[in-house]
């Protein structure tokens, strides 16, 4: 236990050192690998056969630790700042109430399935894992929609008609010589 937090603790500082100041990433990234750390942690502990491979298990979950700070932080740009004292109750509250309610579930599912899949409580701990991730791919993407509608000359994309219809009528496709970017009209 100790060896992990160790990790963890370690893990989390690089992350927010490198990551977030020297690299300048955005939280979503911050979060995505946090997330991708976790899952590729527990299919390592959940396939392991060798004492090693167990090892190595909080060796690739390290940078985990960094979810609820990416969390935190992404959530504190959405609320106003006389809205950060409840959005931080909340957070601080599911928290708590997380290991209440995942506690008793993973036992229950241990018991059920220790006689021929031991190995369930990690694949419901990777299906719990998704949504996270997929929350901070959604928050990166908009992220990036934002930075192309800020540097997309979209009056100079209809003069030259680079401009093709969406199925989405909301969005338009601009279509320079290199790429193809999508935008809210």
């Amino acid at each position: 236990m100790l060896p992990g937090l160790i990790l963890h603790s370690i893990g989390t500082i690089f992350a927010i050192c490198i990551f977030s100041k020297k690299l300048k990433a955005h939280d979503s990234i911050l979060g995505i690998t946090s997330m991708a750390s976790k899952i590729l942690g527990t299919i390592v502990i959940m396939f392991a056969i060798q004492d090693y491979q167990a090892y190595l298990h909080p060796l690739l979950e390290m940078l985990y630790g960094t979810t609820t700070i990416a969390l935190r932080s992404l959530c504190s740009k959405l609320v106003s700042h006389q809205e950060l004292g409840r959005l931080n109750s909340l957070v601080g509250v599911v928290e708590a109430l997380t290991p209440a309610i995942y506690a008793p579930l993973y036992s229950r599912i241990y018991i059920a399935t220790i006689d021929y899949l031991p190995g369930a409580v990690f694949i419901l701990s990777i299906v719990s894992s998704i949504p996270a991730l997929v929350i901070f791919s959604d928050s990166l993407q908009i992220q990036f929609i934002g930075l192309f509608r800020k540097t997309i000359d979209r009056p100079k994309c209809r003069e030259t008609g680079a401009i093709t219809s969406h199925p989405n009528p909301k969005l338009a496709i601009c279509d320079f010589p290199q790429t193809s970017i999508q935008f809210l009209i």
